[in-house]
């Protein structure tokens, strides 16, 4: 049996039971009736088989810290190491970055125009990050992203990414021009063109997402300051 620490179990509850309460349409009652809510909330999971389900909506929004702690790790290593690994920097930069595209488009098509989860999945899939943020973003928000500034700074790394996956021997010339890009300061200056990414969809994301995303917060700061019964 796999034994968890306390702050580890109230992590999990502080992610989950508010979500439960959202996904239940019992942040009313929970508002009103901690323990009421909680209960009806057990009822319903007994019967309900919620995590055998396909299309279950779980909206994380990760990108601000992993690319807060990238960052602090980069900082903190010395110029020999990160010659040694900066292509690994750079899988990881990128791995960041398109997570957070994926994650946009899961909520778009998800909320806006009611896919199943399976289906989302075979469209983020089969489409490079480019084509998502041009013609799937005209089609879910009537704008292209790859006309912005910024886009000119993230592309070269998203190359360069893949050109070390599919590396051949006989690239040599192409190995050094993509790994001249590959600085220290270069990765910082590509966060910042992520971030004007980030801000640029968030800008045109469905309303609905921003709905839900503000009453599961609400529900979340009401669960940590007293998950079972309503302050007095």
């Amino acid at each position: 049996m796999i034994m968890l620490d306390d702050e580890l179990k109230q992590s999990i509850l502080e992610k989950f039971v508010p979500w439960l309460i959202v996904y239940y349409e019992l942040d009313e009652l929970y508002k009103n009736d901690r323990l009421a809510a909680i209960e009806r909330m057990l009822e319903l999971l007994k019967t309900d088989n919620i995590f055998d389900q396909k299309d279950i909506i779980i909206i994380a929004t990760e990108y601000e810290n992993s690319r807060n702690d990238f960052l602090e790790f980069l900082s903190s290593v010395d110029d020999v190491n990160f010659k040694r690994n900066k292509e690994m920097f750079l899988f990881k930069a990128v791995s960041i970055f398109e997570t957070m595209v994926n994650d946009f488009f899961s909520d778009e098509l998800k909320f806006r125009y009611h896919f199943s989860l399976k289906k989302v999945n075979n469209i983020i899939s089969r489409l490079s990050v480019e084509e998502k943020l041009d013609w799937l973003l005209q089609i879910t928000s009537g704008d292209t992203y790859l006309d912005e500034p910024s886009w000119n700074t993230i592309k070269p790394f998203i190359r360069a990414r893949n050109f070390f996956i599919h590396y051949k021997p006989q690239d040599a010339n192409e190995h050094s021009r993509h790994s001249k890009i590959l600085t220290r300061d270069s990765l910082i200056e590509f966060f910042t063109s992520c971030t004007e990414c980030y801000d640029f969809l968030n800008a045109r994301k469905f309303e609905g997402i921003h709905e839900y995303n503000q009453l599961l917060n609400e529900v979340t700061e009401l669960f940590k300051m007293s998950p079972y019964q309503k302050p007095k």
